[in-house]
């Protein structure tokens, strides 16, 4: 996805690219199968704000990320920043088990308790990474001179036991800009 303000470019499976007028309501950048309605519309907007903290954040200082050192929390969400990192972490966790549920994989019971308020979530990491090519395309831009921004999701991949009843593994990625 690619685009300022309320429009973007959506570059879907089949190639094509689509315009988009509004990003909160648009099909095409919302699971077909939400989670249940309370969950979604009062226990995580914790979770959505500390990711649309976190984006800002990125977006604002893109420049400069790439040869910063890490992600300082502290500066991104202030005195608050121990709970807002796991409230952040929780974002995450609800996103890529929406992306398990329409694959039709089983959401690891580690993952649901850290939904529900572990401060850890067992067997699964999350990780903070810079992408080279999504940086470079940002830094250079389209053959224009644009300077391309976006959000960025991966292609997720999962290891299943050979009877298919079990999740072995799972990854994904999602990005802000080049992070």
């Amino acid at each position: 996805m690619q685009g300022d303000g309320p429009n973007l470019v959506w570059g879907g499976d089949e190639g094509r690219l689509h315009y988009i007028k509004s990003i909160r309501k648009s099909p095409a950048v919302r699971f077909e199968k939400d989670p249940c309605r309370r969950c979604n519309d009062t226990r995580s907007q914790l979770f959505d704000r500390a990711y649309e903290t976190y984006s800002a954040y990125v977006w604002e200082n893109a420049e400069t990320l790439w040869d910063a050192p890490g992600l300082d929390m502290k500066a991104i969400f202030g005195a608050d920043w121990k709970r807002k990192q796991l409230d952040l972490g929780r974002y995450f966790a609800k996103h890529f088990a929406s992306r398990m549920v329409l694959d039709g994989l089983p959401v690891p019971a580690g993952l649901l308790d850290f939904l529900n308020g572990r401060r850890v979530a067992k067997n699964v990491r999350f990780c903070f990474a810079l992408d080279k090519a999504l940086w470079l395309l940002r830094k250079h831009g389209d053959p224009e001179g644009s300077p391309i921004q976006g959000l960025w999701l991966r292609p997720a991949m999962a290891w299943v036991s050979s009877d298919g009843k079990h999740l072995r593994g799972y990854e994904t990625a999602s990005y802000v800009g080049h992070t």
